[in-house]
């Protein structure tokens, strides 16, 4: 449950900081999290 908590902060996180970063570094940092959540359902199906 808390890996999906810290994928959601991530994710929030995000959005806050696209404000402030050029949109290449907001599409990064989106794929990292989509990937870690991708390898986090792979360990823990639902």
């Amino acid at each position: 449950m808390c890996v999906f908590q810290l994928c959601f902060v991530s994710t929030t996180l995000c959005f806050i900081w696209g404000k402030h970063l050029s949109p290449s570094m907001i599409e990064g940092h989106v794929i990292m999290v989509l990937l870690h959540m991708l390898e986090t359902w792979n360990v823990f199906p639902l």
